[in-house]
């Protein structure tokens, strides 16, 4: 790839970015309906997801180490506002799939453009631990085929088709039986509530007769022992009249 190409890449990547920044500062704040926000939120995905293949492009052709630096931060911050987007179109559509055909014919892009690459430096930079990774399981792989090898099958621990489809089948009753057996207790216990619930009521209004007829009695009495004493005294001449 040329020296001019990657310049023009680079120019154009940095125009747009600039662009699309002061294009987001100057939006709009508010939208007239869901619909119109889904699709503003679309072209600024598919904005983005171009000026992030045109970054990575250049960042896998760069040598120099302080220009692959600024690039490196470019593509991170494009990779961290792609997912931003994506999580707020997962919010409009209500699902991981977001369709973006008809945006992508307004401004004239193939299937092609619409595809979501991982950043070429995400792999080239975990190559090693990548390496190390596949080595391992590879090693994991080799060690179970030749135990499997190895180990030879008794006859005892094998057993017919026809066993194994009974074994199956008197699992998959027994499971169904539970399944049952808990959704009835379920149902027992919704039908219980109502009854408990009156029952409930009862005792409470029973409890609460009991204290007004405890409290009515000890008022009763009061009353009739003061009357009482009230008597006594009149029969011994020891109530004071009161002239006016």
């Amino acid at each position: 790839m040329s020296n001019k190409h990657v310049q023009n890449l680079w120019s154009n990547a940095q125009t747009d970015l600039s662009r699309h920044l002061q294009s987001e500062l100057r939006g709009p704040k508010g939208f007239e309906s869901k619909q119109i926000a889904n699709d503003y939120v679309r072209k600024l995905f598919l904005e983005y997801n171009w000026i992030l293949k045109k970054l990575d492009e250049v960042f896998s052709t760069l040598v120099h180490p302080q220009k692959r630096l600024v690039v490196r931060m470019l593509l991170d911050g494009c990779v961290g506002r792609l997912i931003e987007l994506k999580q707020e179109m997962i919010k409009f559509d209500s699902c991981e799939y977001t369709y973006f055909e008809d945006i992508a014919i307004d401004h004239h892009k193939t299937l092609d453009d619409l595809r979501v690459d991982v950043p070429q430096y995400f792999t080239q930079e975990r190559w090693k631990a990548i390496e190390q990774r596949n080595a391992s399981i590879q090693r994991i792989l080799d060690k179970t085929k030749d135990l499997t090898d190895n180990n030879d099958i008794e006859s005892s621990n094998i057993i017919l088709l026809a066993q194994a489809v009974r074994v199956l089948q008197a699992h998959e009753r027994a499971r169904q039986a539970r399944v049952h057996a808990f959704f009835m207790k379920k149902m027992k216990n919704e039908l219980k509530k109502p009854e408990e619930k009156l029952k409930t009521d009862v005792r409470e209004l029973n409890v609460a007769c009991r204290i007004i007829q405890t409290v009515w009695r000890q008022k009763h009495a009061e009353k009739l022992l003061s009357e009482k004493k009230d008597d006594e005294a009149k029969l011994l001449g020891m109530v004071l009249f009161l002239v006016l």
